[in-house]
Order: C-alpha cells, then structure tokens, then sequence
C-alpha cells in the first residue's frame, strides 16, 4: 500500500516470500495434520480411559455393596450369638428354679417307685402262694405226683406190649382212664 511500483527484483522476493510462506503453511498443516491425528488418539485414549475408569467405579461400588452386606451379616451374627448367650443363661435359670410342683413331681415319682416295688414283691408272693395252693391241694399233689409217674408208666406199659408183639396200644391219662389203640 505504499505505492511504489513493483520492480523486478521484488517480484523475485515476493515470490520468494510466496514460496517460504507456501511452505510454511504446508508444514503447519502437515503439523495441524499431525496434532490433529494426535488428537483423535488423545481422545480415543481419553475415551477408553474413561470406559475403564466407569468400569473400575462400578466394581469399586458392587465391593462396596458386597462389603456392606458382609458388615450387615456380621453384624447379623453378633446379634444372633449375642442373644443365643442369653438365651442359655435364661435356660439355666429356668433349669435352677425349684417350684412346689417340682417338690410335688419328685415326691409322686418317688411314691410311685416305692409302690411299684411294693406291688413286684407281692407279686412274687402271690404267684408263691399259688403254686403253695395248687401243690398243696388234693388235686394238686395227686396231678403232680400222677404226671411225673404217668410218663414212665406209658412208656413201660407201651415197651412191655412190644415186647408182647401186641398189635395195640394202651396209654393212661391224668384221671388213670385207659385208652386202648
């Protein structure tokens, strides 16, 4: 704009000036080009950085969740064991108070077994006292003292009718009834 008229050696400087300028553009767009790429690989690092920081915050929260469910259920299991402690010492209590009706069950218990002693050692007598009566008794004495005879005396009488070769048999019974077969 100061013009002046251009001259042949500015025409070679201006084209001069072109050329370097040219070149510097094509070397910063080389270098937009370069910082360009760099810069999609910057974010496709950025990306995959943030998909794994999202990823290790959702494992971090789920070992948080998990970890608060562990606490919950240890917390859990004090209480549990904390009143199951209670539990047996309200137990033992329970088993150490004596009431009336334990003095009553004890007292009937052993009143019980003292009968039932009583009652085996009248048994004993009594079933005694029955083979003493039947022993004893007319008829007890003769059926006892005809079954132990009446067995040899069968078998002699049956011996002596072989001997015989009798073709019958006789056997008594407990009243000396003959039977002839």
């Amino acid at each position: 704009m100061c013009l002046r008229s251009i001259e042949e050696h500015d025409i070679e400087n201006i084209e001069q000036e072109k050329a370097q300028l040219t070149n510097k553009i094509d070397n910063i767009i080389i270098d937009i080009k370069d910082v360009h790429a760099s810069l999609l690989k910057a974010k496709s690092i950025k990306q995959k950085i943030q998909d794994n920081i999202s990823m290790y915050n959702n494992m971090l929260s789920e070992s948080r969740v998990t970890e608060q469910k562990r606490k919950n259920v240890k917390l859990r299991l004090d209480q549990l064991s904390s009143w199951q402690e209670e539990l047996k010492v309200d137990l033992k209590a329970v088993e150490d108070i004596q009431t009336d009706f334990d003095d009553l069950i004890n007292d009937t218990t052993e009143r019980i077994n003292n009968s039932n002693g009583n009652i085996d050692k009248y048994r004993k007598q009594i079933s005694k006292l029955d083979i003493v009566k039947y022993i004893v008794s007319e008829e007890g004495v003769k059926s006892y003292i005809v079954n132990k005879l009446l067995g040899l005396l069968n078998s002699k009488l049956l011996h002596y009718l072989r001997k015989l070769d009798s073709n019958s048999i006789c056997v008594f019974n407990e009243y000396f009834e003959e039977e002839i077969l």
